[in-house]
């Protein structure tokens, strides 16, 4: 799962989502002055990670696009389900996406102190583009899918993942949407079970 979704299951504790959002830019043997709770925040990031690539209805995701992206598959499977979350967001939420984007950019302003230097860039280059209510949208698939594959060291052909998940598109629509209400379902349990520790 990508940024959207994984803001999105990390609950009503600021710390706890400082801690998932912020996962990903921390090297696995960094050891940074967080509190318990952001540190929690981090173990539910690697538990939904963890959980994702395990799951039987992802894999099989990511065999439907392995033709066209290979070895990234995993990569666009992640990104193409945040864009099936905000697709069917009135599903999980009470609140419009919009509302929601624009609530969890202000929560996670209060931990600017707290960002690294490579989070820090990359959230205020979020913020401005709005990433998480442009995944809904072709448009914003097409932008973020160019920007993998710029960042990418070697020819990843991350630029033409659009092509593939369309000519899949509610097959894979399908499977995320059999899949995400389990994700939810876990990682709840997993966040309730790690917060009490």
């Amino acid at each position: 799962m990508n940024y959207l979704a994984h803001c999105f299951l990390s609950g009503e504790n600021d710390e706890v989502l400082f801690g998932n959002f912020v996962a990903d830019g921390l090297k696995r043997s960094t050891t940074l002055d967080f509190s318990r709770m952001m540190k929690k925040g981090i173990e539910l990031h690697r538990f939904i990670d963890q959980y994702t690539d395990s799951h039987l209805l992802v894999k099989q995701s990511i065999g439907i696009l392995r033709e066209h992206q290979g070895k990234f598959s995993p990569v666009v499977v992640d990104m193409v389900f945040d864009h099936f979350l905000a697709r069917n967001w009135a599903l999980y939420s009470a609140i419009s996406l919009e509302q929601y984007t624009l609530e969890t950019y202000a929560r996670l302003e209060a931990f600017i102190p707290h960002m690294p230097p490579n989070v820090l860039r990359m959230f205020e280059h979020m913020q401005r583009h709005n990433w998480l209510l442009s995944y809904k949208e072709e448009v914003g698939m097409l932008q973020a899918f160019s920007g993998l594959s710029r960042r990418t060291r070697f020819p990843s052909s991350m630029q033409t993942a659009w092509d593939g998940i369309q000519m899949h598109y509610q097959s894979l629509n399908a499977l995320f949407l059999d899949f995400f209400p389990e994700l939810q379902q876990a990682s709840a349990q997993h966040l309730q079970q790690i917060t009490l520790d």
